[in-house]
C-alpha cells in the first residue's frame, strides 16, 4: 500500500503491503527443498486456489504449469524434486513465486548469485518486464558491474549509512567503488 508503513519483520505483512523479498540464500532461506517445482511454485497462491480448505487441483496444475513456462524454467515434470533442478531454475522458481504476487515493489537480494548467464539474461528480462509494469525494484548486490547494466539508480551503503547516491547512466564503476570502499565521493575525497 504506497505511502503506509509496512513491517518488514513480518512476511505476511510486507506481502500485504505490497512488498516482496527474495533472500541471497534461495537454498536455505526460499527453497522448500524436499518439495517438487509445482509445490514450490504454488505455496504463493495456494490460498487463492482453495475452497472450504480443498485445494482444486486442476487449478494448481494449470497455474503451475503456466508458471514454468512464464518463468522459462527447465524441469523434466512439474512433479521433480526442486533440487533436481539447475540453481538457475531454482531461481527461476523462487522469483516467479514472488513475482506471482503482482506486488508494488520487489526486494532481490543477490538475485543471479551463482547462475549461469543464459538464467542471469531470463532474469533479467522478467525484472525489466515487471519494471515496464510500474513496479518498484530494489536488488541488492556486491556485483557492481552488473549493478550498473540493469539499474536506474545505485545507492551505495557504508557501514549501515547511506554514502552514495547515483544515477547509472553513464556511471563509473571507479566512482561506486570508491564509496563503496571509503564512505566517501571522489570529488570529497580530492578537496
Amino acid at each position: 500500500m504506497l505511502g503506509h508503513t509496512v513491517d518488514l519483520s513480518n512476511p505476511r505483512a510486507a506481502i500485504a503491503g505490497g512488498i516482496g523479498f527474495v533472500p541471497d540464500d534461495r537454498k536455505r532461506s526460499a527453497l522448500l527443498p524436499t518439495r517438487s517445482v509445482a509445490e514450490n511454485f504454488s505455496v504463493a497462491w495456494a490460498g487463492q486456489l482453495t475452497r472450504r480448505g480443498i485445494l482444486d487441483i486442476r487449478a494448481e496444475r494449470r497455474r503451475v504449469r503456466e508458471a514454468i513456462e512464464r518463468y522459462g524454467v527447465v524441469t523434466a515434470s512439474p512433479q521433480s524434486r526442486i533440487t533436481t533442478l539447475s540453481g538457475g531454475n531454482q531461481q527461476k522458481v523462487v522469483l516467479g513465486r514472488v513475482f506471482a504476487r503482482g506486488l508494488d515493489v520487489y526486494v532481490l537480494s543477490e538475485p543471479t548469485r551463482g547462475i549461469d548467464i543464459g538464467a542471469k539474461s531470463e532474469i533479467y528480462r522478467l525484472m525489466q518486464e515487471l519494471a515496464a509494469q510500474g513496479a518498484g525494484i530494489v536488488i541488492i548486490s556486491s556485483e557492481l558491474p552488473e549493478l550498473l547494466g540493469i539499474a536506474d539508480r545505485i545507492v551505495v551503503f557504508h557501514r549501515g549509512e547511506i554514502r552514495g547516491e547515483f544515477d547509472a547512466k553513464g556511471l563509473e564503476e571507479e566512482a561506486v567503488a570508491h564509496v563503496a570502499i571509503t564512505g566517501v565521493p571522489m570529488e570529497q575525497a580530492a578537496a
